[in-house]
């Protein structure tokens, strides 16, 4: 029940800030336990149609309290303790941001392959008019089968997206360009740890990856009966 209300409080507050015509929605500091994902989207978008969005003309920026992602509990957490889904979905609108919270879903998977395939930390959406110029900032994420999916439900645009001081750990896939109009994707200063495959292009799109640190501390394994 404080899932689903933590969730519901959340979007509300989301979609009334669309409503209002502006764009920051502030999640003050705390540890928030959220089932099932959340959409930083406009009300009646790709809640109606996932493949096919119709909505582009909004700006929205969800933003935590707190500098750089921790484990902590200091700051803006969000808890998903299903993470067979997308925890938060990025919708399609210009100028697109996510900062200063961590998003972390269960941990306890025999091995990064075991995640849930359908699991995605932040799934940026691709669209007819948008998704375009997205920043995802100062933003942990972590436990799910891939960290952050750009095009994640259609191969219309989803371009130029920047990730900053970001950290992405134990995922199967840390950064996964999806689509072949997934262009300019930019990576400043990341943390990519323990992750099966840090960055993903397999669609032949550039990465541009600027300082940071891509590296696996440790390697989760299991046996499989073939």
């Amino acid at each position: 029940a404080v899932k689903t209300a933590n969730t519901a409080a959340i979007q509300a507050a989301i979609d009334a800030v669309y409503a209002a015509g502006t764009s920051l929605v502030r999640l003050p500091p705390g540890v928030y336990y959220c089932d099932p994902g959340l959409y930083l989207d406009a009300p009646g978008n790709l809640r109606t149609s996932l493949s096919t969005p119709t909505i582009f003309s909004f700006s929205l920026h969800l933003k935590g309290t707190g500098g750089l992602g921790n484990h902590e509990n200091h700051g803006t957490t969000l808890r998903f303790t299903d993470n067979s889904t997308n925890a938060l979905i990025v919708g399609t609108g210009q100028g697109m941001r996510v900062s200063d919270l961590n998003i972390l879903g269960p941990s306890g998977a025999t091995s990064r392959a075991a995640l849930s395939a359908n699991g995605i930390g932040i799934g940026l959406a691709g669209g007819s008019g948008g998704l375009t110029r997205a920043l995802v900032e100062n933003v942990m994420v972590e436990n799910f089968r891939q960290g952050i999916v750009t095009g994640f439900n259609s191969n219309t645009l989803c371009d130029a997206v920047t990730l900053l001081k970001c950290k992405v750990a134990n995922c199967y896939r840390g950064f996964h360009v999806s689509q072949t109009q997934n262009y300019i994707n930019d990576l400043i200063n990341c943390v990519f740890s323990d992750n099966t495959t840090h960055v993903y292009s397999p669609v032949g799109k550039a990465v541009n990856i600027w300082g940071g640190n891509y590296s696996t501390t440790s390697a989760n394994s299991n046996a499989f009966t073939v």
